[in-house]
């Protein structure tokens, strides 16, 4: 950690495994998929590489993903294994019994009114303006299309700096899953992402990565209940260039202040 390198098959940690579901601890900069054969690692070939006996070739990619996670956003991400546990798992993202929780370093201190949370509603739709790539942007925006209801909780954990400059840790809710929520809701507070290349107009390029985790899954079903916590990657132990000097709270004082059933 607090480095570049390039990812490798070998790079699979898995978190929880089960007759029906395989959790894992995504790496950043890591696609789910891809129909390129140039891309040689990806989550499916990763999960090729280490459960070969998994490998459904009814199903697109080899494997069902029950969410997703941006190639940048590295954390926990949760594959069924078969297709009644697929069923589960789609069931309880429809009827929003499932809980995601993210942690972000981002630009700026942010507001200390975000300590005690602040709810972020701001549809999402795609940036007319921009054709070389996928950019989303809030409804408000006068190139937004196709809008649809986003809404994400932002708590405040600490301020510090990241190389130098201004830097918070935040704790990211979200109640809905569009493209690029979270990233598109920061940018639009005015605390963007550290190294989120895409929402700093590809100008934040000197971060290893993009500072974005998915740090937690509730995902409860008939048969199985996932409760999952990945490693938090956004400590100064390591990653050097973090360095917080005010702790508000810390994750664990939200759960016991907010328990997740």
């Amino acid at each position: 950690l607090g480095t570049a390198r390039e990812p490798s098959l070998n790079d699979l940690r898995v978190l929880y495994k089960s007759d029906n579901f395989v959790v894992i601890d995504k790496c950043q900069d890591v696609m789910i998929n891809s129909d390129d054969d140039n891309v040689l690692v990806t989550v499916e070939t990763q999960l090729r590489h280490h459960f070969p006996e998994l490998v459904d070739p009814h199903a697109e990619h080899g494997f069902r993903f029950v969410h997703r996670l941006d190639m940048a956003t590295s954390g926990v991400l949760c594959v069924s294994v078969n297709k009644r546990s697929s069923r589960w798992a789609h069931k309880a993202f429809q009827k929003r019994r499932a809980v995601k929780h993210y942690l972000a370093l981002v630009r700026g201190h942010v507001d200390k009114s975000f300590i005690d949370g602040q709810t972020i509603d701001a549809g999402i739709g795609i940036d007319s303006s921009v054709t070389d790539y996928r950019r989303m942007v809030v409804v408000d925006h006068p190139h937004c299309e196709h809008a649809r209801s986003a809404v994400t909780t932002v708590r405040l954990l600490e301020h510090g700096e990241y190389d130098g400059q201004p830097a918070s840790k935040l704790l990211l809710l979200p109640l809905t899953g569009r493209t690029h929520q979270l990233r598109v809701h920061l940018e639009y507070l005015g605390y963007p992402v550290i190294g989120d290349y895409c929402y700093s107009n590809r100008r934040d390029v000197k971060p290893f990565r993009m500072m974005l985790h998915a740090y937690h899954l509730f995902l409860p079903m008939p048969q199985e209940t996932i409760n999952i916590t990945t490693r938090d990657p956004f400590l100064s132990e390591t990653d050097v260039l973090w360095k917080p000097d005010v702790v508000y709270q810390t994750y664990q004082d939200y759960i016991n202040n907010h328990p997740i059933s």
